[in-house]
């Protein structure tokens, strides 16, 4: 008997934790949500699963359909990543062939690691180039480092600012925002004087930002960060998230009160402590769609208007696939 009333209090708590996150999905959007089959792969120690997104939209233009972002963050090379975890990366990446990598920031526990790091990320560049923000790790030590690595590897650190992709004469953009960390950020977003009819990504260590800032313009959020909560509770409840908003912003697609995407990784690396439970390592492979009006959007989806004064529907499907290898695209 004692040991069942010992046994209770937990299975309360994983029970209120089930709850709450079934609450957090259905409240505050008006969105359809249907889940892709989930498979983890071992196939590349270090990295547990690659976590894949169709995204379609009518301003992501004709040339960019098929188009492959690779993004991932939170490497913190080396703790639980490792010299085997970043072979692993590199043969990933190299198997993807993305057309572009985004990079979420927290790359290293010490400055040494930072040239042998992107040594291997680059090892095998994207046609169409790789974009960057720094972590808070990366804020606190080696800044100088890192950013020097990154402008001999040809990474673009987008601080503060907005690039653009070009591709057969159109493009998207991409922005970047500079964390502090704190309540109120400094600056305001950069997507605030973008254009509102292109297709904007927004690059921030942290999924606060997406609701702390208004961040208008923005059509979807990649962010790093919580580490999926590191440790969990079977996945469903992170006693510790990094984030001033709890379990909101802790590990896949999210949304934040302007109804706009966020997509927080889970991360490759760990801090503290080099240990994962219930929080699998991952990349993040975006594939963009071009939809234009009239055209019936494929199931499952996720059906968003990120832009709701300009009617701009954003269609997002989300799958977890085992590790494979894929063609790359051929140059156009």
């Amino acid at each position: 008997m004692r040991r069942v009333l010992r046994f209770t209090p937990f299975l309360l708590l994983l029970s209120l934790s089930l709850l709450t996150a079934t609450a957090q999905e259905e409240t505050g959007t008006a969105v359809q949500i249907i889940q892709g089959r989930t498979e983890t792969t071992c196939k590349h120690p270090g990295i547990r699963r690659i976590r894949t997104y169709d995204v379609s939209s009518a301003e992501i233009p004709r040339a960019f359909e098929g188009f492959r972002i690779l993004f991932f963050a939170d490497t913190h090379y080396t703790s639980l990543f490792t010299t085997t975890t970043l072979e692993s990366l590199g043969r990933v990446i190299q198997e993807i062939a993305p057309d572009a990598m985004f990079l979420g920031g927290d790359y290293q526990e010490g400055c040494e690691y930072v040239e042998p790091l992107f040594s291997t990320i680059m090892s095998n560049p994207p046609q169409y180039g790789t974009y960057a923000v720094l972590g808070n790790n990366d804020l606190e030590r080696c800044t100088d480092t890192i950013k020097s690595v990154m402008n001999f590897y040809n990474v673009a650190l987008v601080e503060d600012t907005a690039v653009q992709i070009h591709k057969n004469g159109s493009h998207i953009t991409v922005a970047g925002a500079i964390n502090t960390y704190q309540k109120v950020e400094t600056a305001p977003s950069p997507t605030l004087k973008l254009d509102p009819h292109e297709f904007v990504f927004l690059l921030t260590h942290t999924p606060d930002y997406a609701e702390d800032q208004d961040i208008t313009n923005a059509d979807l959020v990649l962010a790093g960060h919580t580490h999926g909560g590191q440790v969990t509770l079977f996945g469903a409840f992170a006693p510790v998230t990094s984030s001033h908003y709890g379990q909101r912003f802790l590990k896949g697609l999210n949304y934040n009160s302007a109804r706009q995407a966020v997509i927080t990784t889970t991360g490759i690396g760990t801090s503290r402590r080099a240990v994962r439970m219930f929080a699998p390592s991952e990349v993040v492979l975006i594939t963009l769609h071009s939809w234009s009006h009239g055209e019936k959007l494929p199931e499952p989806a996720i059906a968003l208007d990120t832009k709701p004064m300009i009617s701009k529907p954003l269609q997002i499907k989300q799958e977890t696939l085992h590790q494979e290898t894929l063609s790359k695209p051929q140059n156009l």
